[in-house]
Formats: C-alpha cells, sequence, structure tokens
C-alpha cells in the first residue's frame, strides 16, 4: 500500500482537489501493483477491503470487485495505443511513453541478407524508437536492447553503436541503457529489438497536435535497405538531432517518423490521430509510396500561409534550423475530406 501525506492545500501552485486526486491515483496504481504478490506492510487492519469503492475529488469512483478486477479496470483505462506508441498513465499529468523497433537480417552475420558492420546495426537500430519518443513530447529515459546475437564480438560491437545514439538523446546514468544477448544458442543471422521507454506530461504529448489547415512536411528524403545503400553520415537522412531541433521549433505542432510504410501512409496517419484530412500534395519531388527504412525521414505539421499558400518561408527556415532537405507533401483539412484525394 502507499502511502501519502495529506494535503492542507496551502503548496504552493497545486490545490487541495489536485492533490486528493493524486492521492487517489496512487491508491489505484497500488491496487495494480498488490495482486501481483507484493507483501503487505503491517497495520493493514486498518485498511479498507481491497473490494472496496474508492471515493475522489467530485464523488469520482474507482472500480470495485476482486484485486484481480480492480488490477483489470485500471490497467484498460490507464493504457493507450497513440499511433505506434503505448503510453501509460502515471499519477497527476504523468506519462510513461514507450517505443519499439526491430531489425532482421541486417549485419555482419555469414546469412545476413544486407552486410554492415555491427556498429551500424547498433546505431540504426535504436535511432528508430528513439527519434518516436522524442517526436512524441517525452524525454528517453530508457533504452533496452534485445539482441538475437552472441556478446562477443558481434554484441558488443551492436551495444557501442546503440549506446552512441542513447548519448545523443540524452540517456544518460548506470543502467539506463540495458538489454540482453544470445549466448547459448550459435546464430547465423542478426536479429536486434530495441525498445525505449521515456516520460511526458501531458500537455506535451504532441501524437494528434496538428491542426486544420496545417501543411504536412518531409523533412530528410526516405531511403532504405537493401534499395539503397544507407549510411550513418548522409546529410539528406533525418536523424536523432534532427527531431531533437524539430521539437524545440515553436511553429512545428506535430512530428511523425516515417517507416517502412511510406510517407503516403504515415501522412493520414498524422491527420486521423488529430482527426483530419489530408489532401496530398500530387507532386512533392518524393516517392510518398517508399520505405523510409530506418526512420530516415519525418513529417512535421506547420501552419500554412494566411492566404492558403505554401509557407516557403517556413519550409526554408526549417530546412535551415535542421540542414536536411524540406518538401511540401500535404495539407490537413478540418472536414475529414478524401484522405486519397490530391491536388
Amino acid at each position: 500500500m502507499i502511502k501519502v501525506r495529506a494535503s492542507t492545500g496551502d503548496e504552493k501552485g497545486v490545490s487541495h482537489s489536485g492533490h486528493l486526486e493524486i492521492e487517489q491515483e496512487l491508491a489505484e496504481l497500488a491496487a495494480l501493483l498488490r495482486p501481483a504478490g507484493l507483501a503487505e506492510p503491517p497495520n493493514e487492519s486498518a485498511r479498507p477491503a481491497e473490494s472496496a469503492v474508492l471515493v475522489g475529488p467530485e464523488g469520482v469512483r474507482s472500480p470495485a470487485g476482486s484485486p484481480e478486477e480492480v488490477a483489470r479496470t485500471i490497467l484498460r483505462r490507464r493504457v493507450e495505443k497513440r499511433r505506434d506508441l503505448t503510453l501509460v498513465r502515471l499519477a497527476g499529468p504523468y506519462y510513461l511513453v514507450i517505443a519499439c523497433d526491430s531489425d532482421g537480417g541486417i549485419g555482419p552475420k555469414p546469412h545476413d541478407t544486407v552486410k554492415v558492420p555491427g556498429y551500424l546495426v547498433g546505431r540504426f537500430a535504436a535511432r528508430v524508437p528513439l527519434m518516436e519518443i522524442l517526436a512524441s513530447g517525452a524525454r528517453p529515459l530508457v533504452l533496452v536492447d534485445a539482441l538475437s546475437v552472441e556478446l562477443e564480438p558481434t554484441g558488443k560491437e551492436i551495444i557501442e553503436g546503440v549506446r552512441f545514439e542513447a548519448g545523443l538523446a540524452g540517456i544518460e546514468g548506470e543502467g539506463a541503457v540495458t538489454g540482453s544477448t544470445e549466448d547459448n544458442v550459435p546464430t547465423v543471422a542478426t536479429g536486434v529489438g530495441v525498445t525505449v521507454i521515456g516520460l511526458a506530461e501531458q500537455h506535451r504529448l504532441r501524437a494528434g497536435t496538428a491542426a486544420p489547415d496545417d501543411i504536412i512536411a518531409a523533412v530528410g528524403v526516405p531511403k532504405s535497405a537493401p534499395g539503397d545503400a544507407v549510411t550513418i553520415d548522409d546529410p539528406e537522412i533525418a536523424d536523432v538531432p534532427t527531431v531533437m531541433k524539430l521539437a524545440h521549433m515553436a511553429m512545428v505542432h506535430d512530428i511523425l517518423p516515417v517507416g517502412s510504410k511510406g510517407i503516403g501512409y504515415e501522412a493520414r496517419q498524422m491527420a486521423a490521430s488529430a482527426g483530419l484530412g489530408v489532401i496530398l500534395t500530387p507532386d512533392p519531388g518524393l516517392n510518398i509510396r517508399k520505405s523510409a527504412g530506418p526512420a530516415t525521414c519525418v513529417l512535421v505539421s506547420v501552419p500554412a500561409g494566411k492566404d492558403g499558400s505554401p509557407p516557403r518561408r517556413a519550409l526554408d527556415e526549417i530546412s535551415r534550423a535542421v540542414g536536411k532537405p524540406v518538401a511540401l507533401v500535404g495539407r490537413l483539412t478540418p472536414d475529414g475530406g478524401d484522405p486519397a484525394q490530391s491536388r
């Protein structure tokens, strides 16, 4: 059981009702943990029965029932999917944001389809979920790499690349980068899975923040192996610093890394998450159906010009800020529109 100090209502910047709400949420989280086998602290006789209903501010009632039923209800209420992200609401306005990605058949092993050094595998494998977390408005806290290769030598090479990207994203501290390797069964092909966990306040979450009449711009050029030679120092592709710079630009609303389904698909995802439609640009100068592989480009939504014309000045400003190619790929419509329509 988690015990919290009762609020006096005198704390600066926090209302009495706000404290009560957080206390209720902490109690709910404690109820979620108890069925997992946590030992109950002493002096539990004064605590209400686990099936009791908790009453919070303004009569808000927590779920009643057995500990298992309570836990399932709380979990359903606190976990949600938002595009490719999983969000877990904590107490108050705070969310855990989780992103993951995987790579297979890319590496230095004999049966890998695309031959690249382990270090580069680590760089690109970590880059995708890190960019997704940063694009969401969250701060990355922990990175977990699951490697289907031996530690020596391939695993260490991959981990070196993973740690480099984690450092670029600001992940610091002992144990902040962790994972495992396969040291029991010999492997002949490379497999990598990376999960990144971040923390965000609700008002900072970007997914779904695009506004009606925003334009959508692609920052970077979609490239993917095996059709393209994707190199770590390619000046045309987006990377972790690109997303960090975009996240600090006041004009930018939503940010969405592009994956294997291409720019067109992700533009529709950006629109749908904001309850909008999208009109795709007929000739943006990019293949909007092409895979962007390890998130070699990202989409951003920014306000359109007042006269409805493409905001060339804004696109040029973004290009100068991040040092990457920028192309206009669509415009968001307030009425839902026809997501397949172009003009």
